[in-house]
């Protein structure tokens, strides 16, 4: 099993961050929220994420006390969805949802390597090749 973990603005709705792991852990949960701190606000020290509201389920990773503690830590707000309500986390649900219909689905990986290696590719570039290959037929050129 592979998971992955994302970080989505909900105002734009910008991956921030992504992380996949073969072990599904609290600190491999905490790694897309670091990335984003890091890109956004340059750092990961105290207070980094003051005044931040992070929407997350209740799975055990975001739940444990070391993942409350470091979001606390980075002045980060937890803000967990409704349980049995997927749609209130809807932003980083949908992003899930379209890069596994993107990425993975019709796939078989051996092991997580190649698999991380799409998963983390940058959508743009993936949303890039679909474009070029669109443009190139014969309809697209003509009109």
């Amino acid at each position: 099993m592979v998971w992955i973990f994302s970080a989505v603005d909900h105002c734009d709705g910008m991956c921030t961050g992504i992380h996949a792991a073969k072990i599904g852990d609290r600190f491999a949960a905490l790694d897309p929220i670091s990335q984003g701190l890091l890109a956004e606000f340059g750092s990961v020290v105290a207070d980094s994420g003051r005044g931040l509201s992070l929407r997350m389920d209740h799975g055990s990773q975001y739940t444990s006390d070391d993942f409350r503690d470091q979001i606390r830590f980075w002045g980060v707000a937890p803000s967990y969805a409704f349980v049995a309500e997927p749609q209130t986390n809807g932003v980083a649900e949908r992003f899930n949802r379209t890069m596994k219909e993107q990425a993975i689905h019709g796939r078989i990986f051996t092991n997580i390597d190649p698999f991380a290696d799409v998963a983390i590719s940058p959508i743009p570039a993936r949303e890039a090749s679909v474009r070029m290959h669109v443009k190139s037929t014969p309809s697209a050129r003509t009109s």
